[in-house]
């Protein structure tokens, strides 16, 4: 079986990250009390984002193949090659640790 390290799809979660980690912490049944909420998202939306030089995404992949006319543009690569690439990473990385925890 193959795996694909970098899904083909991502969603910029960085503006609700702060939202996902309070949403983490109410989940009582799958037991992600606040660093555990926060070293998650830390680990896996942040290193999905390292991918699309954004600082947290969600990645995802097609349920069903998609076809088009032509290749879509996507606006987000299209930015980064406008830029030169030192401007890429200055607020790469938001530490979301800093979120309080409630319970």
């Amino acid at each position: 079986m193959k795996l694909n390290f970098c899904p083909p799809c991502g969603v910029d979660i960085t503006s609700v990250v702060d939202r996902k980690v309070r949403a983490m912490d109410c989940l009582r049944s799958q037991y992600y009390p606040g660093h555990v909420a926060r070293n998650c998202i830390e680990d896996i939306n942040g290193r999905m984002g390292l991918h699309w030089c954004l600082p947290y995404a969600e990645a995802f992949h097609a349920l069903y193949p998609s076809a088009y006319p032509h290749l879509p543009a996507n606006e987000h690569l299209l930015k980064l090659a406008s830029m030169p690439t030192k401007d890429h990473y200055p607020n790469l990385r938001i530490m979301v640790n800093d979120v309080p925890f409630k319970r």
